[in-house]
C-alpha cells in the first residue's frame, strides 16, 4: 500500500504531466487520480481549422452515403476491431470475389479479435460490388469491409 508522501507525489506527478488519469491496484487497495484538462484555444485560424477537420469527415460521410444510395449499394461493415482475412487460410480461396451472389449466412470473411477467428456471416443477400479492405488489414469498429448491390 502506497504512502501519504507517495500519494501526494503522484498528484504532483500527474499534475506536471499530459496524463488526465492514473490509476493504482494493489491486493485490497485502489487509488483512481484525475484531473480536468482545459484547453483554451487562442487564435481564430486554430479554431478555424478544427472545425473544419470536425466537419470534413462528416461531409465525406454524406457524400459518401448519398453516392451509396444513389448506387443502390448496400454497406456491410466491421462488427469489431479486429484484422481481416479474405480466407479460412492463407492457402484456400477467399470466402467471396466480386461480382459472387451471397445468401443470407454465408461466411463473408473472418475477423480477428484478441486471438480468437469470428466468422462474420451475411445479413443480407446480394452481389459483392466491392472489397474495401486488404487482407490481412486491421479493421476498426463500423469500417466499411464490402459494398452489395
Amino acid at each position: 500500500m502506497l504512502n501519504f508522501e507517495q500519494i501526494l507525489n503522484l498528484i504532483d506527478k500527474l499534475n506536471d504531466s499530459t496524463l488526465s488519469e492514473i490509476s493504482i491496484s494493489q491486493k485490497d487497495f485502489n487509488l483512481t487520480l484525475k484531473k480536468e484538462i482545459s484547453q483554451f484555444v487562442s487564435t481564430q485560424n486554430t479554431i478555424q481549422s478544427q472545425v473544419l477537420n470536425s466537419v470534413q469527415p462528416q461531409i465525406q460521410k454524406e457524400e459518401t452515403e448519398i453516392i451509396n444510395k444513389k448506387e443502390n449499394l448496400i454497406e456491410i461493415k466491421s462488427p469489431m476491431v479486429g484484422t481481416f482475412y479474405a480466407s479460412a487460410s492463407p492457402d484456400s480461396p477467399a470466402f467471396v470475389e466480386i461480382g459472387k451472389k451471397i445468401k443470407i449466412g454465408d461466411v463473408l470473411c473472418i475477423i480477428e479479435a484478441m486471438k480468437v477467428m469470428n466468422e462474420l456471416p451475411a445479413e443480407v443477400e446480394g452481389i459483392i460490388e466491392e472489397i474495401c479492405v486488404n487482407n490481412g488489414q486491421i479493421v476498426e469498429f463500423g469500417q466499411v469491409l464490402f459494398k452489395l448491390k
